[in-house]
Order: structure tokens, then C-alpha cells, then sequence
């Protein structure tokens, strides 16, 4: 931009120069000059304020009289005869005689005082005009014409450029083009008019006059190279060009700090261009006024640090509550964070405007994903001992299960005929009494408990389950029956069933703590309101305590220890086990989920290995063994122990092909986060193969291996044929299915799925938390706040499922949205997909420009 400083002279040597005219003519150019200050003088702004100063004003009267009397003398002395005839006739004496030629650049290149507040609307083209008077009289007229061809070009183009930026910010895009192509063609200010004129040409999509703009402004940058925004505009020509790489260097590099929130915004913007949401958050933050609490917001988001976000969006929706984006965007938060009452809250509040409704469907859609930590090998074995997805104690409570003993009325005769029938005689069984059954009918019902009891032997729960279910049926009132029932279902991982049948079996036989106790472990699994079965068993177990003591010792410490468990109670004592008579495994099984919860790992070794003397080719005793070795460290060193139990021949791997939850989750799980499992497919695939046996634990087990290789094609044919086919519709079965769908992309059948298993078990958090996504992602935002409401309450979080903003929904909206879509020039070719979701706002233009201010950009549209 042309300034007092900026225009370069030559001295022109062949235009002739005239000598001083004397004295008189100085004089009298002087009080004409004093006059012209007098005038502007009187009639500027300062003197208003003078006026209004009765002290001032006096002052400046006697100041202005006192001038004006020693002028008046001046004048006089002038007039009268000189006593020394001058000569007719001044010798010729050239200028630089009269001041030297380093005299003038220094006058010529000094710059003037600067002006009062009230001046400095005029002061650059005042500037110009006194510098332009100078050089005339002084004798340089060529340099002086080209001073005032500069002062007209200039003002015209301040005038058609502010022209141009008015209508450009009323949206009058055509306008502002014309505008700003007047003030191009005066040759002034060319860069900083193309570049604005290139942004109303995108507004417009005349995406030919756009490139022909920024062409225009990259060719003529060179015109400012001196100015404080040289770098930034620099900037903003790379920055349209696509050019992002050569827009980041002059921001971070700028040639002057007075442009410091231009250049923040726009580098801000280009960060996020490169997915560096940290760099885009911190340049951001610099520049930041309160209408970025949005954006800021965004980035925060960008990078999980949700409470940080959700503050920001809550401070901006305190000046914009009805701004879609930041309310769709601080509903993810809420759900990121577990919040589902608020994020439901806020879905209701939408879609209870239908003018919103529309809107809020495309903004920020989601796209349901398999959580993906739970790939996360080296977090799996940092905090294998510590996952808590489904409850706190969820290794513990399934241990539990796992090495509860079934229940006959004859233990004896029951462990003979089992012995008979199927060559083996070690089975966890244990006497029971049901105080509603009269002895005639025990030894038919003993006889129906054995018929399963010889599946349950061999591991096969499901054949087992059938027995039972008939036998139940055909007596109601068997609590010896429900609690066989209610175990089964508990080792299939089916905790609704299992809590219905425990809690049937408890009630029948209310000294039946055991029941009582397992009736509460599966609520807790399926989230049910258990406080009161707990108080009646604490109640009971008290009124009846020194009774119990007597009548078995054991039986009572057994009890008491396990109701302390379940209300994260000190256990009372700790060698009754070595005093019993009969060790039963669920004694060592409390013992150890006790000192898991403690944390004491020699007494989890100590009674691991107890299990492991009673079971020693016990597929789950022997990975917890090895686990419990390395208790308190990263799993990852058991690798090799782990791998050459899976190939180990003496390891029974029934509870894998017929049995229930826990060996195949540990089976698994183990097998991923030590590598294994490619091998561990391989035996289930050749055990799959070799005969006609019941193959739903087999598959069960391969689906879920599938899961964890991230083969949900495959996981998914897998749980599909268990469905349909094999009719294992189990809840956890379809839930499972729902899983693979999900990872596979069949979103449909996923919803169905869940659909299923939220009508069989309603508690289902992790169904019904999915089933909020899937809703969400369809656009059925009510639905999906009706799932989110019903998990409100709940300390959950899912283990299986997650959500990330669906940029591609986000690019078919925009193609739907852009009539003329293939014309459009490359803006986004090198972006990260995010920034189309959280991308700070970038003001429109470059703003007004006065004479005494550069015209410089403050910020840029973002494209």
C-alpha cells in the first residue's frame, strides 16, 4: 500500500530547476500554508474539544494573538526600502547548492508525526498531499504529478475496495465482485481486492472468475512485499490454492506481529486440515472471542477431552440455544460420557420442534462401530484383572458359578448311578432338602436330577438344560429343581433365567441361602434391584446364627463369608476351610474371588492351586493358574506358557465344545491377548469337524474367536447359523450375533437382533445402549432417546460398542446439497474426513479499509 514511506524517488536530473524566489515569496507561501492549518485547524474535531475547555480555548486565543502580532511585524520589516540596491538580476544558483541532496532524502524519507485520534481517518492522504506540495515547490514537478496520479488512484481504490467489502458482508456477491474489480483495475491494492473478490465469486460458485482471482492475487503480491500483511496474504493466496504445506510456513513465520489473530485463525484452520487438532486447538485459543466457545468446543472434542468440550458448548449454547450443531454436538459428548439422560434430554428437546428435527438428522450422523478398545491388546493385558463391563466382579461372579455344586437329595446313590452311566465319578454335586417335598417323591424327582446330571458330568449344559426344564415343569414346586435350573442357565451366561429360577428356588426355601446368594449375583449381571433379598438373607442368617453354628459349622461360615462378599464385607474367618470335613471347590472358589477383590495374590495362588488339585485337567482352573502368576504385572510374558497349555493333549476342552460361558470367554480372551488365537481356531475348527457331536459350544467358541480376529463376516454367519438352525436363541447367543452385524456393516440385522434380545431380557443394558446408536444412526432420534432413557440411571459403559461421527453421510449431504458439484475446485484434497465434523469457523473477509490504516485481511472464509 502506497505511504509517506513507501514510494521510492530518483532524483531526475534533466528536468530543469528554478531558483528561490526570495524572501518575500517564502513569506508569503508560509502565511498561506498557516492559513490552510488554520482553517482545517477550526474546523477539526480537536477544536471542538478545545470549546468545550474554557481554559483551553483562552490559551489557544492568546497563543493564535501572540502569532499573529509577530507575523504583522515580520511583515512590516518586509515591506520597507532596502539600504543595499540588490541586483536586477539573481545569479542562477542550483537547488542542490541551496540543500544538499542527502538533505532532501532525508526530508523526503522522514516520517511525519503521528496523528491525533481525531486526524487519522485523513492523515495518509494528507501526508501524500503535503509531500507532493514539497517536491513542486522545491522544484521536482515530475515527481510531484506522480504523487498526485498516486493520490487519485488511491482514493479510488479505498473507495471501490470498502465498496466491494460492504456488499460482500450484506451477501450482495455479484456486487462486491464489481466493486472489487474497479478497485483492481486502478492498479492499487490488487492483491488484497482479488483475494476478497475470490471469495464472493465461490459464494457465487463462479468457480472460473475464482481461479481467475486468485491468479490475480498470487501475480501481484509482490506489491506489498513491504507491508506488515505481506506474509499473511501470502498465506491466504497459498491457502486457496490448495497449497496447505505453503500456507503454514508464512503463518508460522509471519513478516509482523500486528496481524498475530489473522494469522491464529487461519493456521488454526489449516491445522485442522492435517487432523492436528492439538496445534489447531492451541492457535485457535489465541485468537479466540466468545463466538468460538463452538469451535473450541469441537476441538476438544476431536481430541476426548469431552468435559473440557462439553463447558465450552454449554457456554456458547448460553448465547445461541437454539444452534443445531452445537446442540447435536454436545449430545455425542453427553454420550461419550455416559451421560444418557442428558444426551436423551437433548435429543427430546430437538425433536420436539419439527423445524429441527429435519436439520438435526444431518448434522454430526453416527455411525455405529465395535468398540475399538476392545482390540486393544496391550490395555487387555494391563487391565485384564480390572474389566468391569458388565459389573465389577465379573471374573469373580462367573467363578462363582462355575464351581457351584448341583443339588440331589441323595448325593451317594446319585454319584453310583452317575458312575454307571457314564464311566466317571467325579462330579460337583451336593445334598440338598426341600422342605416342601415328602419323601415319597424325592427318590422319582433324584432320579430325573441324575438323568442331567450325567449330561452335566460330560459338560453338556444344554442337554442338561433340556432334562431340567421338563422336570421343572412337571414340578412347580421343586426348589431343588430351580436352583439346578437357575445354575445351568447361570454357566450359559443367560443371568435373566438364572435370577428367575434362583430367586423362585429361594423363595420356595427361604433358609436356602445359596440360592438367595446366586439369585442376587445374576440380578447384578442383568441389573436388577436386589438390596432387599440381600437384607432379608443378612436378617435371617442372624436371627438363626447360633443355631446354624451348631447344627454345621462349616455350612454357617460358608454362608456368613459369602453374604460379606456380597456386601464387600471383611470375611470374618479365614482357615475354616481347613477345619471342614468336606471341601467342597466352591469353598477355594470364594476364597480366591475374595482375595481378587483384596488383591492378595499369594492367597489367590494358594487357593488356585487347591482347585487345581481337584481338577487338574479343568480347562478354566489351568488358564487361571496361569494368569494368577502374573498378578499385578502385564500378562504379555505368559505367552508362551499359554500357548503350550492350549496344544497341551491332557487339557479337557469339553466345558469349550459343550459347556457355557466362562471357559470360552477365558479361552478366548486369553488366547488374544497372548497371540493364540489362529491355533486355538485351528482346534476348535478340527474338533468342529470330526464328528456328530452337539456343535453349538464348538461354534459359540469360534464365532467369538472370530470376533476378537475382527472376522465379523465370518463371526456373524457363525451366530446367524447358531440362530436360525441350531435354534440357540438364547439372548446372549443373539446378542452376540448383533455384535458381528455390526462389525460387518448389516445394520439391519444388527437392530433386529437386539430387537430380539432386549424382549428376553430387559435389563439388557448393552442391548439397549446399541439399540440407542443404531436408532440414532437411522435418524430415528426419539426411538433412540427412549433407549438412552431407559439406561439413564445405570453406572454402565459399554464394552462391545461405540459410535464415530459418519463423515461419509456427511460428504453425501454436501454432494446432495451442490447442484454443480463437478466444477467445483479441489478445496478439500488434502483433508482429514474429521475436519468435516469439528472445523473452527474462519471469518468472511478481509475488512473495510481507511486511509490511514493498511488494507489488510483479518481472516479468510473457511471453504
Amino acid at each position: 500500500m502506497p505511504d509517506i514511506n513507501s514510494i521510492q524517488e530518483d532524483r531526475a536530473p534533466e528536468v530543469e530547476q528554478k531558483p528561490s524566489a526570495g524572501f518575500k515569496q517564502k513569506l508569503t507561501a508560509l502565511l498561506a500554508s498557516l492559513q490552510n492549518r488554520f482553517a482545517k485547524f477550526f474546523t477539526s474535531p480537536t477544536f471542538d474539544k478545545i470549546k468545550q475547555n474554557p481554559f483551553l480555548l483562552y490559551s489557544a486565543i492568546g497563543g493564535v494573538a501572540l502569532l499573529v502580532v509577530v507575523l504583522l511585524l515580520l511583515l512590516i520589516l518586509l515591506l520597507l526600502p532596502s539600504k543595499k540596491s540588490a541586483p536586477e538580476k539573481l545569479e542562477s544558483t542550483p537547488l542542490e547548492s541551496q540543500i544538499s541532496q542527502e538533505e532532501m532524502q532525508k526530508l523526503l524519507s522522514a516520517p511525519l508525526p503521528a496523528p491525533s485520534i481525531e486526524e487519522e481517518q485523513d492523515s495518509s492522504v494528507d501526508n501524500l498531499i503535503i509531500k507532493g506540495n514539497m517536491l513542486y515547490d522545491q522544484g521536482y514537478r515530475q515527481e510531484a504529478y506522480e504523487v498526485f496520479r498516486k493520490i487519485a488512484d488511491f482514493s479510488q481504490s479505498i473507495a471501490n475496495y470498502n465498496l466491494g467489502t460492504m456488499e460482500l458482508k450484506s451477501e450482495l456477491y455479484q456486487d462486491s465482485i464489481a466493486a472489487y474489480n474497479d478497485s483492481i483495475q486502478t492498479g492499487q491494492n490488487v492483491s488484497v481486492s482479488a483475494i476478497n473478490a475470490a471469495v464472493a465469486a465461490f459464494k457465487l460458485d463462479r468457480f472460473d472468475l475464482y481461479g481467475h482471482y486468485v491468479k490475480i492475487a498470487n501475480d501481484n503480491l509482490s506489491e506489498i512485499l513491504n507491508e506488515p500483511f505481506y506474509s499473511y496474504a501470502y498465506a491466504l493466496v497459498s491457502y486457496y490454492q490448495d497449497r496447505y504445506f505453503e500456507t503454514l510456513s508464512p503463518l508460522l513465520n509471519p513478516n509482523s506481529i500486528d496481524f498475530a489473530t489473522q494469522n491464529n485463525r487461519l493456521a488454526a484452520h489449516v491445522f485442522t486440515i492435517f487432523g492436528d487438532d492439538v496445534n489447531a486447538l492451541n492457535h485457535l485459543k489465541a485468537a479466540a472471542n466468545p463466538e468460538d466457545n463452538k469451535a473450541i468446543g469441537l476441538l476438544y472434542a476431536r481430541q476426548a477431552e469431552y468435559a473440557s468440550a462439553k463447558a465450552h458448548l454449554l457456554r456458547y449454547l448460553q448465547d445461541h440455544p437454539q444452534d443445531i450443531e452445537s446442540l447435536m454436538a454436545l449430545q455425542i459428548i453427553e454420550l461419550k460420557l455416559g451421560n444418557y439422560a442428558e444426551a436423551a434430554a437433548n435429543l427430546d428437546s430437538i425433536t420436539s420442534q419439527k423445524k429441527f428435527q429435519q436439520i438435526a438428522k444431518i448434522t454430526y450422523p453416527i455411525k455405529v462401530v465395535i468398540n475399538p478398545e476392545l482390540f486393544d491388546v496391550s490395555m487387555a493385558q494391563k487391565t485384564f484383572w480390572e474389566r468391569d463391563f458388565e459389573n465389577k466382579d465379573k471374573i469373580g461372579y462367573k467363578m462363582l458359578f462355575y464351581f457351584a455344586p448341583y443339588r440331589v437329595f441323595d448325593a451317594k446313590k446319585a454319584l453310583e448311578e452317575i458312575a454307571q452311566a457314564s464311566n466317571f465319578a467325579h462330579i460337583n454335586i451336593t445334598e440338598g432338602k426341600n422342605i416342601l417335598l415328602r419323601s415319597a417323591t424325592t427318590s422319582k424327582i433324584d432320579r430325573e436330577i441324575i438323568r442331567a446330571l450325567v449330561q452335566l458330568e460330560s459338560k453338556d449344559l444344554r442337554a442338561a438344560l433340556k432334562f431340567l426344564k421338563t422336570s421343572t415343569a412337571s414340578n412347580p414346586n421343586h426348589a431343588i429343581l430351580y436352583y439346578n435350573l437357575g445354575l445351568v442357565y447361570a454357566q450359559l451366561g443367560q443371568y435373566e433365567e438364572a435370577y428367575t429360577n434362583f430367586i423362585r428356588a429361594y423363595y420356595l426355601d427361604q433358609n436356602d441361602y445359596i440360592s438367595g446368594i446366586f439369585a442376587v449375583l445374576s440380578g447384578r449381571f442383568s441389573h436388577k434391584d436386589t438390596d432387599r433379598v440381600v437384607f432379608d438373607m443378612v436378617q435371617s442368617y442372624q436371627d438363626h446364627e447360633a443355631q446354624d453354628h451348631i447344627k454345621d459349622t462349616t455350612l454357617h461360615t460358608f454362608y456368613g463369608n459369602f453374604l460379606n462378599y456380597l456386601n464387600d464385607n471383611q470375611i470374618q474367618e479365614s482357615d475354616w476351610i481347613a477345619q471342614a470335613k468336606v471341601k467342597e471347590p466352591i469353598y477355594y472358589a470364594l476364597e480366591y474371588v475374595y482375595a481378587l477383590k483384596n488383591k492378595d495374590k499369594e492367597a489367590m495362588l494358594e487357593h488356585i492351586g487347591a482347585l487345581k488339585n481337584l481338577f487338574p485337567n479343568d480347562v478354566v482352573v489351568n488358564i487361571l493358574s496361569i494368569l494368577t502368576k502374573s498378578f499385578g504385572d502385564s500378562v504379555q510374558d505368559i505367552s508362551i506358557s499359554m500357548y503350550n497349555l492350549f496344544n497341551s493333549d491332557n487339557l479337557d476342552l469339553r466345558p469349550l465344545y459343550y459347556g457355557g460361558a466362562l471357559p470360552r470367554e477365558l479361552y478366548v480372551y486369553t488366547g488374544f491377548i497372548t497371540g493364540s488365537l489362529q491355533n486355538q481356531a485351528k482346534i476348535m475348527q478340527a474338533h468342529l469337524t470330526a464328528g456328530p457331536q452337539d456343535p453349538r459350544g464348538t461354534m459359540q467358541t469360534l464365532g467369538l474367536i472370530g470376533i476378537y480376529q475382527k472376522d465379523f463376516q465370518k463371526a456373524y454367519t457363525i451366530f446367524n447359523t447358531l440362530v436360525d438352525e441350531l435354534h440357540e436363541s438364547d439372548s446372549h447367543t443373539r446378542f452376540l450375533a448383533a455384535v458381528s452385524a455390526v462389525g460387518a456393516g448389516n445394520y439391519g440385522d444388527a437392530t433386529l437382533l437386539l430387537q430380539l434380545a432386549k424382549m428376553e431380557t430387559p435389563n439388557a443394558y448393552e442391548a439397549r445402549y446399541a439399540l440407542g446408536l443404531l436408532y440414532q444412526a437411522a435418524g430415528n432420534l426419539k426411538a433412540a432417546a427412549t433407549s438412552y432413557n431407559f439406561i439413564s440411571l445405570a453406572d454402565f459403559r459399554s464394552e462391545f460398542f461405540d459410535f464415530q461421527i459418519d463423515t461419509q453421510k456427511i460428504y453425501s449431504y454436501e454432494l446432495e446439497s451442490q447442484q454443480d458439484s463437478t466444477k467445483k475446485p479441489s478445496t478439500q484434497s488434502h483433508q482429514n474426513p474429521r475436519t468435516l465434523n469439528f472445523t473452527p469457523a474462519i471469518p468472511q473477509a478481509f475488512p473495510p479499509a481507511t486511509p490511514a490504516m493498511p488494507i489488510a485481511p483479518a481472516a479468510t472464509q473457511a471453504r
